[in-house]
């Protein structure tokens, strides 16, 4: 029992140490892609009106997709499943504010999640200080090609956020939210 409790301490610590630098961390990456799509009339890329549009399907027929007639020269032709689901199911509350907004917003929110995940695992991984410093040398020194990658309203997003909580998990020796976490994993990209 000693053990477990020594494990949910630790967690603590880990969370509460450097919050607000963590905080405008990832903040900073929320304004970094907000100032990039938030002019644009639409969504970057093609692939995000593909999944928007299954999320709207998911959510008027309440039901997971079961076929895709459009597929017909893919391998999706015979079977299909939707192996981004947990990604569509995640963009239906915020179609509620329209199409392309709504997927604006639930990329802002997974930019900020992811920001916040990786100074997570950062933490976990013996990172203690400048977790600013960190997060905005992550954004900004890969050029265009990661916060271009941001900006995309797609499901690679999500598995960012479940890749970062495994390693977490690894590194903290969690089984059981590892086991969670790939179970989820799968459903979501």
């Amino acid at each position: 029992m000693e053990y477990r409790h020594s494990k949910i301490t630790n967690l603590k610590k880990c969370i509460s140490n450097n919050t607000v630098q963590v905080l405008l961390g990832a903040i900073l990456w929320v304004f970094a892609v907000w100032y990039v799509i938030h002019d644009s009339g639409g969504l970057a890329g093609y692939d995000a009106y593909f999944h928007v549009k299954m999320s709207e399907i998911i959510r008027d027929q309440r039901s997971i997709i079961k076929e895709f007639p459009w597929a017909t020269c893919s391998i999706w032709a015979d079977s299909y499943h939707d192996k981004d689901l947990l990604f569509h199911i995640s963009l239906i509350p915020f179609l509620y504010f329209g199409k392309v907004t709504g997927a604006k917003f639930a990329t802002l929110l997974l930019v900020f999640i992811t920001a916040i995940v990786l100074a997570l695992m950062l933490s976990s991984a013996g990172l203690r200080n400048n977790y600013f410093l960190t997060l905005s040398f992550i954004l900004f020194s890969g050029g265009a090609i990661f916060p271009g990658r941001l900006v995309l309203c797609r499901p690679h997003l999500l598995s960012l956020i479940f890749l970062m909580i495994s390693l977490f998990c690894v590194f903290r020796n969690y089984r059981l939210l590892l086991m969670i976490t790939a179970y989820f994993y799968t459903l979501g990209y």
